[in-house]
């Protein structure tokens, strides 16, 4: 695993090819390389320039940011394992935004909908916090998937709403083919590993927490149209969960209750 360095609390620079924060980064390219390294990018209310050869960026988005200007923070390095998305962030992002490729998404949006962001996701695993989805938007996603239309890289999706909105899920569910277990004790578990931000106070550490456990338990689940695949679902108050059953971070056991 190597060691894991982040550079924080940058300032965006009006000439990042001879900014201060361009320079410290090609140095510890340099010294590091990146066969066994990772690099983070974290601000705090300020956004970063971009820098290449990133793997995670965590930023809380200052006032007024437009969706090209968020968007030009990731031109050098498009393709990354983990986005964090915070702050002062409206929700909207441009049309064909490489945030939307991320393999790890984590979306913080107080009180606002997320419907566009969920709907154009073509990572594996999305997270959205503090953020309230239509109903109809739900319903689109599941059908989506439940036909493969779209989302075919989706491994796991989590919203927590809190008390921006609750929702009903004998509503959400009543036009789509939804399967249970055949046993009324029985309950599927579902664990997987979703990226995180390493803590603020480690700048540099051996062997950081890359990713935290994430579950759920349910007896409702969805089979793929085109190829079988499986994915269990719970929705209740303001939680909607959804997780394959198999895949590279998915483990499935059933438990008896």
């Amino acid at each position: 695993m190597g060691i894991t360095v982040a550079i924080e609390n940058l300032k965006n620079e009006p000439t990042p090819g001879t900014s201060r924060v361009h320079g410290i980064h090609d140095y510890l390219y340099q010294f590091f390389g990146s066969s066994s390294i990772d690099y983070e990018i974290k601000t705090e209310n300020e956004l970063p320039p971009s820098l290449k050869n990133i793997n995670k960026s965590c930023i809380k988005v200052p006032e007024n940011t437009t969706a090209e200007e968020l968007e030009a923070c990731f031109t050098a390095s498009p393709n990354q394992d983990y986005i964090e998305i915070d702050g002062h962030f409206n929700g909207i992002l441009s049309t064909n935004s490489v945030i939307y490729g991320a393999k790890h998404l984590r979306v913080i949006f107080r009180g606002d909908h997320g419907d566009e962001i969920l709907l154009r996701f073509k990572g594996n695993r999305l997270q959205f916090h503090l953020t309230k989805f239509h109903d109809s938007t739900i319903c689109q996603f599941l059908k989506e998937w439940k036909s493969n239309q779209e989302f075919q890289n989706l491994k796991s999706l989590v919203i927590n709403s809190y008390d921006y909105k609750n929702y009903d899920a004998a509503e959400l569910l009543k036009d789509i083919d939804v399967r249970q277990l055949d046993k009324a004790e029985d309950i599927l578990h579902i664990n997987w590993r979703m990226s995180i931000s390493f803590p603020s106070a480690m700048m540099v550490g051996c062997f950081p927490l890359k990713s935290f456990p994430s579950s759920f338990e349910s007896r409702d689940y969805l089979i793929r149209d085109d190829d079988g695949e499986k994915a269990s679902v719970f929705i209740e108050d303001d939680d909607v969960r959804f997780a394959l059953w198999k895949g590279n971070s998915s483990v499935m056991k059933t438990i008896d209750r």
